[in-house]
């Protein structure tokens, strides 16, 4: 990987932007993380279209509780992936900076941390379920981790 003056967007845009970047390099590494990223928007695409009959048609929404535990659940695979490769990262660059400062035992370290509302199953379902009518309304989901 080659990292160029752009690359500083990474730090100062938006979480997308991150994220982007984040699914690129993991999939580059584990195909199936692809896969994953594939059936997680399939998910959410079809909750989508759900909630929108839900709207137009007032079919009842307790079938989107199965779209609601399909979709937390691929949102924390993909959490894990993402976390363990945060992880590992770190890991080298702190490696990396030890090299570089020829410092063994300094204090200073970088820290890289990853933040998610899918660490936890349980509160990223109560964040959907706390959104449902909302989503309802606009006929998409509003809150997304991924």
């Amino acid at each position: 990987m080659i990292f160029t003056p752009d690359t500083i967007d990474i730090i100062k845009d938006n979480p997308d932007t991150r994220r982007k970047f984040l699914n690129m390099l993991i999939s580059s590494l584990r195909p199936n993380y692809i896969h994953l990223m594939n059936n997680y928007k399939k998910v959410l695409i079809q909750r989508n279209n759900f909630l929108r009959q839900i709207k137009i048609d007032n079919k009842l929404n307790n079938i989107l509780d199965i779209w609601d535990e399909q979709l937390v659940e691929l949102s924390y695979q993909i959490y894990e992936y993402r976390k363990k490769y945060i992880d590992k990262f770190s890991e080298k660059i702190n490696n990396i900076h030890k090299k570089i400062t020829k410092c063994g035992n300094c204090i200073e370290e970088i820290k890289i941390q990853y933040y998610s509302d899918s660490y936890n199953k349980d509160e990223f379902l109560k964040k959907l379920k706390i959104n449902r009518d909302s989503d309802i309304k606009k006929g998409f989901t509003s809150f997304r981790d991924t």
